[in-house]
C-alpha cells in the first residue's frame, strides 16, 4: 500500500514540476492572460450563481472564446518568430485588457461599483456598440 501511495505523489509531484516549469518558461504578459481569463471564469461564476442564472450553454460559449482568443496568441507568437516582433505577446496583451474588463463587469454584477473605471467602460461601449455580452 504504502509503494502505491509512493508512486501517486512521486507522479503528483512531477506534474507539478512540468507546470510550474512551463508557467516560468512563459512570458509576463502570457502568465497575466492566462491568469486573468481564469478570474474571468470564477468571477463569471460566481457572478452568475449569485444571480441564478448559470448557464452551461453560456459558458462553454465564453469557453470557446476563449480557445480561440488562445489560438490566436499562439498564431501571433508563431507569426512573430518569423518576422522577429513580438506578436504573440501583442495580441496577449490586447486580449489581456478585455479579460480586465469583463471581471469588472462581473463584479458590477455582484454590486460593485468602481465609478472612474464605470465611465471608462461606458465610453467604450458607446464608442464599440457594445451589447453587454457576457460569455466573454
Amino acid at each position: 500500500m504504502t509503494d502505491d501511495r509512493h508512486g501517486f505523489w512521486l507522479w503528483v509531484s512531477a506534474a507539478a514540476g512540468s507546470v510550474g516549469g512551463i508557467w516560468l518558461g512563459l512570458t509576463w504578459s502570457y502568465q497575466l492572460l492566462l491568469l486573468l481569463m481564469l478570474l474571468d471564469v470564477v468571477s463569471g461564476l460566481i457572478a452568475g450563481g449569485n444571480e441564478g442564472d448559470l448557464s452551461s450553454s453560456l459558458s462553454w460559449k465564453g469557453m470557446r472564446k476563449k480557445a480561440m482568443s488562445l489560438l490566436l496568441v499562439v498564431s501571433g507568437a508563431v507569426i512573430g518568430t518569423q518576422v522577429g516582433l513580438p506578436a504573440g505577446e501583442a495580441v496577449a496583451g490586447a486580449i489581456a485588457v478585455t479579460e480586465g474588463i469583463s471581471i469588472l463587469e462581473n463584479g458590477e454584477r455582484l454590486g460593485i461599483k468602481v465609478p472612474l473605471l464605470r465611465d471608462a467602460l461606458d465610453l467604450v461601449r458607446r464608442r464599440s456598440g457594445g451589447n453587454g455580452d457576457r460569455s466573454s
